[in-house]
């Protein structure tokens, strides 16, 4: 539904973007990459509070990727 990079994470003006996606009904959970640091990812945390969404920081050692958020759905999105 919508994913930022690490970089964008800690961009206050690319929170927009999570805002829509996260008022989509269809989203569920918010997930956080364990590399960044708390008070980047605090608005976003609040967000899905606000939003009735789940909230998950992820720590996986075996992911190399530039991704730092994602909203996500339980069901496909076009």
């Amino acid at each position: 539904m919508a994913s930022l990079t690490k970089p964008e994470v800690y961009n206050p003006h690319i929170l927009p973007k999570v805002e829509k996606a996260a008022c989509d009904p269809r989203a569920k959970t918010i997930i956080v990459h364990d590399d960044v640091r708390h008070e980047a990812y605090e608005k976003y945390e609040k967000l899905a509070k606000e939003n009735g969404l789940q909230f998950t920081v992820r720590y996986n050692p075996d992911y190399k990727g530039d991704i730092g958020l994602v909203v996500v759905s339980d069901q496909a999105v076009e």
